[in-house]
C-alpha cells in the first residue's frame, strides 16, 4: 500500500516523486515511458541549474534522483483507477493493483 501513486513519468510526475521521497512519503510513479516529453527535446536551456542539457539526460537524472531518495518507479501504464471507501485502486498494464491514499495525475 502506498501513501501516493503518481500517474505519469514526465517532468511533473518525477518532480512530484522527488518531493514525496524527500518528505518520506511512500510513493510510486507509474508510467509507460519515463521522461515523457523530455525525451523529445534535443536541448533544454531554461532548466534551473543547467546551462544546457539534453532532454533524455535530464530525464535520466530526474529518474536517478527519485531512486536515490528511495522512490519507486514502475514502467507500466495505469489502465484504470477505482475509488474505494477510503483508498484508491490503480490498475496497471503489468496486471498489478496499487492501493493508495492519494493520487497525482501528471500525464
Amino acid at each position: 500500500m502506498y501513501d501516493l501513486v503518481i500517474v505519469g513519468g514526465g517532468p511533473a510526475g518525477l518532480s512530484a516523486a522527488v518531493y514525496a521521497a524527500r518528505y518520506r512519503i511512500k510513493a510510486v510513479v507509474i508510467a509507460k515511458i519515463i521522461g515523457g516529453k523530455l525525451l523529445e527535446a534535443n536541448r533544454i536551456e531554461n532548466y534551473p541549474g543547467f546551462k544546457s542539457i539534453r532532454g533524455m539526460r535530464l530525464a535520466e537524472r530526474m529518474k536517478e534522483q527519485v531512486l536515490h531518495l528511495g522512490g519507486e518507479i514502475i514502467e507500466a501504464e495505469a489502465v484504470d483507477i477505482k475509488r474505494g471507501y477510503t483508498l484508491f485502486n490503480v490498475f496497471g498494464s503489468d496486471n498489478r493493483k496499487y492501493q493508495t491514499k492519494a493520487i497525482i495525475l501528471a500525464m
